[in-house]
């Protein structure tokens, strides 16, 4: 059934992203640049969703979107077992077909976009790293590369807790062997590709018009561009730092990880609202933390969670493409703040229980 649903265009937009994916597989496949129409993503992405062009458009994108909801089945298992949630399989399937449902991720599935792939790479990648497979997660962290803005805090995070464990080296021969094998595979198939990427010839679509992000967000206050990108770049570089730092004074990688990627999506500098799914990591974090006071205040608790859930569905807008898209901004925003006040209070109360008992 959600298969079914979500396998209509989507009335929103005339054009889907599949459709720009096959065209520049297929181009690739003949052995010619991508970078022939609207692709803009990395060319061994093009490599890999080369197979499906020996399929009808319509069936690849078929095949296309029951892959993708495999891998947001297999996101929500490994997001769960990230915070330390024991779910049974009925729970993360009824989990994952509600994350499914949720407007932005909804969106992101009806155009075909590859963000569901690129998440689940990142959270396996994280699971790795949590049980010390560092070559894994280096390997997994290539792949993901997919989508270098959603990927790299991650990346900068694990590399910093690699080098705390000594894993470090692990870490960046796999990442590197793997990105060398993807730029070897492209460069034997469609060597143009690299002079396409160095004349600049990818563009994105509209980008200071449709993004979620912080440079057209203060591009449209400065009013110029240029303006923009100066005031983000400070920003940026700030925000990164704190988060690498918590990287490196703290253990815990499922806090981390789920206050990583709220500042991703308040960091990148592309984004779009079908990105919000990482913010699933960050839920499930809370969810994980406040069980005994939910059950301890379960009218609370609803309550709560009925104004989250209203807060998502309102803020996070797929498919606006004016001003106020920039709403999208403030659940991250949000989320980020409701880690740090639960942890600092989980810290507060741990600390005053010594004192209490003497």
């Amino acid at each position: 059934m959600l298969a079914a649903q979500l396998s209509g265009p989507d009335p929103r937009v005339a054009d889907d992203d599949f459709q720009v994916f096959y065209q520049g597989a297929a181009t690739i496949a003949a052995g010619r640049s991508p970078y022939q129409g609207d692709f803009v993503s990395p060319p061994w992405f093009a490599l890999a969703v080369a197979p499906l062009t020996v399929l009808p458009l319509l069936l690849a994108r078929g095949l296309w979107l029951a892959l993708n909801l495999a891998l947001l089945l297999a996101a929500t298992a490994l997001a769960a077992a990230c915070v330390g949630l024991r779910w049974h399989a009925r729970q993360v399937a009824l989990a994952a077909a509600l994350y499914a449902l949720w407007p932005p991720v909804e969106f992101g599935l009806r155009l075909g976009q590859n963000s569901v792939l690129v998440w689940t790479l990142t959270l396996a990648a994280l699971r790795a790293a949590q049980t010390e497979r560092y070559r894994w997660s280096g390997a997994l962290l290539a792949l993901g590369l997919v989508k270098p803005q959603l990927v790299w805090l991650f990346g900068l995070g694990l590399l910093v807790r690699a080098a705390r464990q000594g894993r470090l080296r692990s870490l960046l021969f796999t990442a590197a062997a793997v990105m060398a094998l993807a730029a070897l595979a492209v460069a034997l198939v469609a060597p143009d590709s690299y002079a396409d990427l160095l004349a600049g010839r990818p563009h994105t679509w509209r980008y200071w018009e449709s993004t979620v992000a912080l440079p057209p967000l203060l591009a449209g206050l400065s009013g110029s561009p240029f303006v923009g990108i100066m005031l983000y770049l400070p920003v940026a570089a700030l925000g990164a730092a704190v988060v690498v730092r918590q990287w490196a004074t703290d253990a815990d990688l499922a806090y981390l990880a789920a206050l990583t990627a709220c500042a991703t999506l308040l960091l990148t500098p592309y984004a779009y609202p079908y990105d919000a799914l990482l913010l699933a990591l960050p839920l499930l974090w809370l969810a994980a933390e406040s069980a005994d006071l939910a059950r301890a205040h379960p009218r609370c608790a609803a309550g709560v969670v009925a104004i989250v859930v209203a807060a998502l569905l309102a803020l996070e807008r797929p498919a606006d493409y004016e001003p106020s898209r920039f709403l999208g901004l403030l659940p991250p925003l949000g989320l980020l703040a409701a880690l740090v006040l639960l942890r600092r209070s989980r810290r507060l109360a741990a600390a005053s229980e010594p004192s209490a008992a003497g």
